[in-house]
């Protein structure tokens, strides 16, 4: 497929996700915020085009999706193909410099690439800044959206016969997340789960009580009539498909039922994608920001929410 074919559907998709179909002009050249379109529809075209190309869109398009064109999302889409079609070229004879026993220059930036990793690893765990942004829901005064999803879902609570399906979601420390869930089954915790069929695809916790939040170091405790949504989390194989904001949108809903009139999220600042989905899809406001700074894997964390700046061990959310 070429790339002005690729264009074509692209354009497709945006009139068919951002303009209802409509078949008026639309420059590809013209930035998107330029196009009249509202950010919701936007990122409702931005999540079909990750479905229907599959990559992985780069983390300032969320943050800053009005300034991309349909071309250059085109050009995206494109890339993974784009030499797909092109003959194969002639294998080389092997420098002279390289022949022979010695290590071969692919081998030398594989010895750096991985030595950089080390480097990364070793400085990240003695000391690193992370800036989590601080979101809240009015159960009270706003409709709880329904996010469209393409395929057929369960939604229901999780119990602890679940337990087996839970950690399936996990490649690794499977024996720590089992204690978790069971842990937080165990202190009241109200868990969603989310299935496509029998595969358990999405989970979302939710406590009115307290939590402790083990990436800022905090105990998140709550006022009266306020919840806290909490360790969010969906299959890979699934993701691009609102599987997350599916499984949020009935913890709200859980939440509603409960009797709560606020509920509380904690999103990484560069997890753009989910904070564009929770505050344009969902309708969740930023209320403040949380900034932790490791020494050695350690957290300290300071705070300004809510209109209050604080530090130490504990953060009270809807007071």
């Amino acid at each position: 497929m070429t790339l002005t074919e690729i264009e074509g559907r692209v354009l497709g998709l945006f009139r068919r996700c951002a303009m209802a179909g409509n078949e008026s002009p639309v420059s590809l050249a013209e930035p998107l915020g330029g196009l009249g379109i509202i950010p919701l529809r936007i990122i409702e075209f931005a999540l079909a085009f990750e479905r229907e190309y599959h990559p992985a869109l780069p983390p300032e398009f969320w943050r800053e999706s009005r300034r991309l064109t349909l071309a250059e999302l085109a050009r995206i889409a494109f890339g993974p193909q784009a030499g797909a079609d092109r003959p194969a070229a002639p294998d080389r004879p092997a420098s002279p410099r390289f022949r022979g026993g010695g290590p071969q220059p692919s081998a030398h930036r594989g010895l750096r690439a991985a030595l950089a990793g080390i480097v990364r690893k070793t400085i990240n765990h003695i000391y690193r800044r992370e800036t989590f942004i601080v979101l809240s829901f009015d159960l009270k005064n706003r409709a709880i959206p329904s996010p469209q999803i393409a395929e057929e879902l369960t939604i229901r609570p999780l119990t602890p016969d679940d337990a087996s399906q839970f950690i399936e979601l996990w490649h690794d420390k499977r024996a720590m997340k089992t204690k978790r869930f069971r842990q937080r089954m165990a202190d009241g915790y109200i868990g969603t789960g989310t299935w496509s069929g029998d595969r358990l695809i999405g989970v979302n916790w939710l406590t009115g009580v307290r939590d402790f939040d083990y990436l800022t170091g905090l105990w998140i405790r709550l006022a009266a009539g306020a919840c806290y949504a909490l360790d969010l989390q969906e299959h890979e194989d699934f993701r691009g498909r609102r599987i997350g904001l599916a499984t949020l949108a009935q913890s709200l809903r859980e939440a509603r039922r409960l009797g709560y009139v606020l509920q509380y999220i904690c999103v990484n600042e560069q997890n753009e994608r989910m904070l564009a989905g929770a505050k344009y899809l969902l309708g969740y406001k930023k209320v403040g920001e949380i900034k932790t700074v490791y020494w050695f894997g350690r957290p300290r964390s300071r705070w300004d929410v809510d209109g209050r700046r604080g530090r130490g061990r504990t953060l009270v959310l809807g007071e």
